[in-house]
């Protein structure tokens, strides 16, 4: 076997790949943790940190296993009640902001269907990567389609 020689150059980027995907890992961690937490007044209930996927997933989750309309007041109401800890009212000023409602058209139910009957936490680890395998797929699809050939190193 022969060694692999890598200019500087690529292990210096490589490295700086490295650090900016760790840092923006980080960075989204503790924003989607404390994100809620912070906005929610003292209430009676304790707000949990959750991302974007929760109105989605749970909309879903009520359309397909309680049969309940995941644009209705209802729904609403219980994703703001677990996302900050009580139900917004839009006539307060510090309660005019992203108020986490199932906001997508009906057919995203189609996509997280499979993920319905799992706990959330499962859900949104199960989401993300088949997310990460879709950019993955992607990126190969789109370098085959414009007849692209890559080293290892660069791929």
């Amino acid at each position: 076997m022969r060694a692999i020689k890598f200019p500087i150059k690529h292990l210096a980027f490589l490295l700086l790949v490295l650090v900016g995907s760790t840092s923006m890992c980080l960075y989204w961690s503790r924003i989607t943790d404390a994100g809620p937490a912070k906005s929610a007044s003292s209430s009676v209930l304790k707000p949990k940190p959750l991302s974007d996927f929760y109105p989605r997933w749970y909309g879903a989750r009520e359309l397909l296993i309680h049969h309940r309309d995941p644009y209705g007041d209802a729904v609403n109401r219980e994703i703001q009640m677990a996302f900050y800890g009580k139900e917004l009212d839009p006539s307060l000023p510090e309660d005019r902001q992203d108020q986490q409602r199932f906001a997508y058209p009906l057919y995203f139910v189609f996509f997280v269907a499979p993920m319905v009957g799992m706990e959330f936490h499962t859900a949104r680890i199960v989401f993300w990567w088949v997310l990460a395998v879709c950019a993955v797929v992607n990126v190969l699809l789109w370098l085959r389609f414009l007849r692209l050939r890559l080293s290892p190193l660069a791929l």
